[in-house]
């Protein structure tokens, strides 16, 4: 009997022999994804250009949102306590006002008065720093030129920080501008926010609408988780290291926890600024002891914040590794200065709550629920009027 001979490896079934790919499939692969990246990399920073070229209107607007994410829940209980969406939104902005009013007043003011002092006493405690750090094995010369280097550099740049003045002014006078444009905003997110989001959503194709419609919602939601987390954070840590400033003696408590509880929203680098600042006034009004409980104080807050109150808060669904808060923030900071490190984690935030999202929906798909109407209140789904 015979047998037909075994056709090569790599012929075909009638005995041709197949072509092998001038690129290996992996490297293939590699290549595609290659040039999508690059692709959405291009996109990111052409948006990122425009975005800062008109940071006059992009800033208010992020700030707007990040605003109206943490009123939302008041909107949302007064409208199903059966408000209507002007008076929802009328009221919940009418406490927002005055709840910037009570703190202009209260807070803000008294500390902007004793902002000078606050200034020389950090001076102060500079100033101090060599004779004190003596007792602990560091040599007055080391620290002393330790001290002098700094010193040196600011007098160096005595120039441009004086020529900033008028920069410093013409900021301030955007500042103002900006927030009434930020407020105005937040009143009209607070009042058509769910219709605007709707329109929005049916701009999109009919196939996509429910799922960036579920995207969407999540993003709001883990912003808004986020936003007032960190808001209660700052609180505590404002509390926390004022009140410590407050019993070693230092007159300048309220002006550190209002410096605390801005800086809070600028994760880590905020924490550390707030808290150098804290320890250098307690070191020149109390010395070295009082620095140290100062110092201490802050450890402790810090650590109370960021091992059991924030990731309590904030939950799972966005925690975020300090390493991509660092990177967000870098990123936010290089496109958009401060308030481009503001705003950096928050949309980190909401960025990661559509991962948790999507990654659910493809573990166990669900049937679209509507919720209760808001920001980011479901479109129609395909088909339906």
């Amino acid at each position: 009997m015979l047998h037909e001979p075994t056709p090569p490896e790599g012929a075909a079934g009638d005995g041709t022999i197949a072509a092998r790919p001038a690129v290996p499939p992996r490297l293939d692969v590699a290549a595609a994804w290659a040039w999508r990246l690059l692709v959405l990399a291009a996109a990111v920073v052409a948006l990122g250009w425009v975005a800062f070229r008109l940071q006059v209107v992009t800033l208010p607007l992020v700030v707007a949102l990040l605003v109206t994410s943490a009123l939302w829940p008041l909107t949302a209980a007064l409208r199903r306590r059966g408000w209507g969406a002007a008076g929802a939104a009328t009221a919940t902005f009418l406490l927002l006002l005055a709840g910037l009013a009570l703190l202009l007043a209260l807070v803000v003011v008294p500390a902007v008065t004793q902002a000078g002092d606050l200034e020389d006493s950090v001076r102060s405690g500079a100033a101090n720093l060599p004779s004190e750090l003596g007792g602990l094995g560091i040599t007055r010369e080391d620290a002393q030129r330790a001290v002098d280097g700094a010193a040196d550099a600011l007098h160096d740049n005595a120039r441009e920080i004086g020529s900033g003045a008028f920069r410093v002014a013409l900021a301030a006078a955007s500042l103002v501008g900006a927030a009434i444009f930020a407020l105005v905003l937040v009143f009209f997110f607070l009042k058509d926010g769910p219709r605007l989001w709707g329109s929005l959503v049916r701009l999109l194709p009919p196939e996509r609408r429910l799922e960036i419609d579920q995207d969407g919602r999540a993003a709001f939601a883990s912003l808004s988780g986020f936003i007032r987390a960190q808001a209660l954070v700052a609180t505590v840590d404002a509390i926390g290291i004022g009140l410590a400033v407050a019993l070693v003696g230092a007159p300048l408590a309220l002006p550190i926890a209002v410096l605390t509880f801005v800086l809070a929203f600028v994760p880590v680098v905020g924490a550390i600024v707030s808290g150098l600042v804290a320890v250098l006034v307690a070191l020149g009004f109390g010395g070295l002891t009082d620095a140290l409980i100062v110092l201490g104080a802050v450890v402790l807050v810090q650590q109370l914040e960021g091992n059991a109150l924030f990731p309590l808060l904030v939950g799972r669904s966005v925690s975020l590794h300090p390493v991509v808060v660092l990177v967000a923030l870098g990123c936010g900071g290089t496109l958009a200065g401060v308030g481009g490190a503001v705003v950096a984690v928050p949309v980190v935030a909401a960025v990661a709550g559509v991962r948790t999202e999507r990654r659910s929906r493809a573990i166990a798909p669900r049937p679209p629920v509507r919720p209760l109407e808001g920001p980011g209140a479901p479109a129609p789904a395909p088909g339906t009027r």
